[in-house]
């Protein structure tokens, strides 16, 4: 197993297509207690050519959570792995949907993040991922907005102007988030 996490650490793909045939290491890998395994090693760092071989020989992995609670797709979202977001989403769309345990998807972890180029990549394959929220009623936008990410936020608006009135579950929209934050006049200029 270290061996296989030390090549996701540098993103060596060689070295993991030499660990394949012993399939015990996979297995280790998914049996809990998990910390972190290659896939979510390789989304961090963004080793683009590693994760997506991860893909292709053990693709249950990219549902495996990390012992922060986090999915691969999370943390190539949060740190703006655009390609590896790519890679997943066309692997399976679905990965777009999983929730993290603070019940945010891969487009509410890039909006808190200011990740825009994984916004518009996952807003492409998945446009109603704007529309999906928190457990506490939150869309990426107030998100975005909670974090003072004006460039998530103002790209969410132009996307999907319909998620301005959503009101999460404390019953605050977009706009209450903006203007509580004194954020009023950049997301929302030529929006509303």
């Amino acid at each position: 197993m270290e061996k296989l996490m030390q090549a996701s650490l540098v993103g060596d793909v060689t070295a993991l297509l030499g660990l394949l045939p012993d399939d015990t290491l996979f297995d280790q890998m998914v049996r809990p207690p998990v910390t972190q395994t290659p896939l979510h090693v390789a989304s961090l760092r963004g080793h683009t050519a590693f994760a997506s071989e991860m893909l292709r020989v053990k693709p249950e992995l990219s549902r495996t959570r990390n012992h922060d609670g986090y999915y691969p797709i999370h943390l190539a979202s949060m740190w703006g792995r655009v390609d590896i977001v790519r890679e997943m989403v066309a692997a399976d769309k679905s990965l777009a949907h999983l929730c993290d345990v603070n019940g945010h998807t891969a487009l509410h972890c890039a909006a808190a993040n200011n990740q825009v180029e994984v916004l518009e990549a996952l807003l492409k394959e998945e446009p109603g991922l704007a529309r999906e929220v928190t457990g506490q009623g939150e869309t990426a936008l107030h998100v975005a907005l909670k974090n003072f990410m004006i460039g998530a936020a103002t790209h969410l608006i132009a996307h999907c102007k319909d998620i301005l009135n959503v009101a999460d579950g404390s019953r605050n929209t977009a706009l209450h988030y903006a203007a509580a934050r004194k954020q009023v006049q950049e997301p929302f200029d030529h929006q509303i």
